[in-house]
């Protein structure tokens, strides 16, 4: 878990048996770099994620209320704003092997994600890639996907603009 920090390294490392995130790097972290990490982690825990950019969860502002609300909120009708944040962190040369999400992003901002590779084969397989909620401009470039279900390779959602996609295999079911 990192948390609070700017600069930060985790390279060479090797997972086993992850629960709900085997990498979690919160809110308020930037200039970081993930690389040169095996996960291997199927287990029974849900959801599982491997390595997880966690900003904050609140992404609307409501000027009628003057409040944040928050995305599990049922009607959103506030204006995206981009609050607590993880901040240009690079994942490169990973190899992710778990059953539900291989990197998980919310408010993540300014994200690379380079020659990872990525298999959610298995029970519950939902992403290998997923870009919620408020992360914007991120390059997913010469990754390697795989998934043995219908599952998705990619998830791109609400105000996650200036994404770019390119040079990615996809192997099995999407």
């Amino acid at each position: 878990r990192v948390r609070g920090y700017t600069r930060f390294l985790i390279e060479n490392l090797k997972v086993n048996n992850i629960g709900g995130g085997a990498i979690i790097v919160e809110a308020g972290c930037s200039n970081g770099i993930i690389r040169n990490v095996v996960m291997l982690g199927r287990t029974a825990y849900t959801p599982a994620r491997g390595i997880w950019l966690a900003g904050d969860t609140a992404s609307d502002y409501d000027a009628s209320t003057n409040a944040y609300q928050d995305i599990s909120t049922v009607q959103r009708t506030a204006t995206a704003f981009p609050v607590y944040r993880v901040d240009n962190v690079t994942v490169s040369d990973c190899t992710i092997e778990v059953d539900y999400y291989g990197i998980y992003l919310h408010n993540a901002h300014n994200c690379n994600f380079i020659n990872n590779k990525i298999d959610i084969s298995g029970v519950g397989a939902k992403r290998c890639l997923a870009l919620n909620v408020y992360s914007t401009n991120t390059l997913v470039s010469g990754n390697t996907f795989t998934s043995d279900r219908s599952s998705t390779g990619i998830l791109v959602t609400t105000y996650s603009t200036d994404t770019l996609i390119k040079n990615n295999l996809f192997n099995g079911d999407f």
